[in-house]
């Protein structure tokens, strides 16, 4: 019997041998090119942009989730003690979080991937080509850097590595809106960097030292974001 349905839509992408290589090799190449991805996916945002408005998308696909004591203790493979401390500082991460919320509904808003990564992209020839776009949706400007971060390896905690990319990401997206800041970046980038990290459902956020270093940034940069009227 013919069953008829749901309509279904196939993205089809090409045969790419750059993504076919041994994945250590892909992450070296995506981590000593973090600058020059960090621009390029500034345009790819800036290209897929939307202003504030009735009409803007407003769907992240990350949310904040609570972890249990347990949970951390598990996940993290910390004491019932660390566990506890580091769930009062999660607790003070999400009330800042909370606090930043309406400044970034602010912000002007675009496709993101949110997952530029090794094995996700790859840079070659000026041009910078994505794939799988399963976790993809409309999110404030700067929400993409978070993956960036997060493969910056032994300079993830140095904020003068982190700048250098956010900087990267800002000079070029700026050229799509004129409004937005270095600090309205920075606050998207961290604040996603929070709600993914701190989720133990993803196997990336099960570091103890990301884990906490995402409670620390959402809490430092909380206080850069007021509402702006544009």
């Amino acid at each position: 019997d013919l069953y008829i349905g749901d309509s279904t839509s196939v993205l089809y992408f090409p045969y790419l041998s750059a993504f076919d290589r041994d994945k250590r090799v892909l992450q070296r190449e995506f981590r000593s090119n973090l600058k020059t991805i960090a621009a390029a996916v500034a345009d790819f945002n800036g290209h897929n942009m939307s202003k504030p408005g009735p009409l803007a998308p407003r769907r992240q696909r990350f949310d904040a989730v609570r972890p249990t004591d347990s949970d951390l203790q598990t996940r993290l493979r910390i004491t019932g003690d660390d566990a506890d401390a580091l769930l009062r500082s999660w607790d003070q991460a999400h009330a800042a979080w909370q606090t930043s919320r309406e400044a970034l509904t602010h912000l002007p808003w675009c496709l993101c991937h949110n997952d530029v990564s090794p094995g996700n992209s790859t840079y070659a020839d000026g041009v910078l080509t994505l794939a799988d776009f399963g976790l993809a949706c409309g999110g404030p400007v700067g929400s993409d850097l978070h993956t960036l971060i997060r493969w910056s390896g032994e300079a993830i905690a140095d904020p003068v590595h982190v700048d250098g990319l956010l900087t990267a990401y800002f000079d070029r997206v700026r050229g799509y809106d004129r409004s937005i800041s270095l600090d309205d970046v920075r606050l998207a980038a961290w604040a996603t960097f929070f709600l993914r990290y701190t989720n133990l459902k993803f196997s990336s956020a099960r570091y103890p030292n990301t884990y906490k270093l995402a409670i620390q940034r959402m809490i430092e940069v909380s206080g850069v974001g007021s509402a702006p009227s544009r």
